[in-house]
């Protein structure tokens, strides 16, 4: 199946920032975006109200109408991710347009049961980068791996057929737009 063209914003890490849903706001005014993803920490461990924060954020996105997708992070609590599931923005696997998402919360250490294996069509969310090791399945790799967690700036390395993306935190008021199927990547600040 060939690639369609798609513009998607990605964040993670946000941590109840307060800017947080104004950067998403604006950008999503200045840049033709078809979709939203999260790689998780929307908000952190000692937010008393996690849900209201990810309200604001799903609000923006929202008035937009634009398809949003997240994982959890390893702050989420267990009520923010039924949260997610009932907004129907948790990520899982679904599809979108002639792409694949698959999302690993948390840790990483809950693998979902997938309808459909792991492809050149496929775009991998986890929240902690991958534990690359020689004895990968290079076969059975996503085209794409986006990951957060390490509130470090952009980067981007090849692995076989894999390109892995650190998205940087939008705690930093930074995000990225994607561009694909080109994979062209602009830093959003």
């Amino acid at each position: 199946m060939k690639k369609q063209q798609v513009n998607f914003l990605v964040f993670s890490d946000m941590h109840d920032r307060i800017n947080g849903p104004e950067n998403i706001e604006r950008w999503l005014k200045q840049e033709k975006i078809d979709a939203i993803i999260s790689c998780g920490d929307i908000t952190s461990a000692q937010t008393p109200d996690q849900i209201g924060q990810i309200k604001k954020v799903i609000n923006v996105i929202k008035k937009h109408k634009l398809p949003f997708f997240t994982i959890a992070g390893n702050n989420e609590r267990e009520e923010t991710v039924e949260f997610f599931k009932k907004e129907k923005v948790f990520l899982e696997e679904t599809n979108f347009l002639s792409y694949h998402l698959v999302g690993i919360s948390g840790w990483g250490e809950i693998i979902p049961n997938l309808d459909k294996s792991i492809n050149q069509n496929t775009i991998l969310l986890t929240h902690v980068p991958p534990k690359i090791t020689n004895k990968i399945n290079l076969e059975n790799a996503p085209f794409l791996h986006l990951h957060g967690h390490s509130h470090m700036p952009y980067n981007k390395k090849v692995f076989g057929k894999t390109t892995i993306i650190n998205v940087p935190p939008l705690m930093n008021n930074t995000a990225l737009m994607i561009n694909l199927p080109n994979l062209k990547i602009k830093i959003l600040q």
